[in-house]
């Protein structure tokens, strides 16, 4: 399944900031798994939630005490865009 990630500035610069705690790969690999359950309907440990609201259209994946929130176009390859990263209190 290839995927294609595109970052949104905000995502980008809090995995830089955070580079201790989070990277690129650790980032895209959540998501991966996320897209795999979501699309495949496969059985995995992925925390994600479906959004409402103003966020209709993105999901969120739990990364421990961080939030990754990001939206797919299905396609060839998959284009996922990372729209917001943040910890869990100031995401929404």
């Amino acid at each position: 399944m290839p995927v294609r990630f595109i970052y949104s500035d905000q995502a980008e610069k809090f995995v830089r900031k955070n580079s201790d705690q989070l990277s690129f790969e650790k980032v895209e690999e959540a998501v991966r798994l996320s897209l795999k359950k979501i699309l495949h309907r496969e059985r995995n440990n992925a925390d994600i939630k479906k959004l409402k609201a103003e966020w209709i259209g993105h999901w969120r994946v739990r990364l421990g005490s961080i939030r990754i929130v990001f939206r797919y176009e299905n396609g060839e390859p998959i284009i996922t865009y990372i729209t917001r990263i943040e910890f869990r209190g100031s995401v929404y």
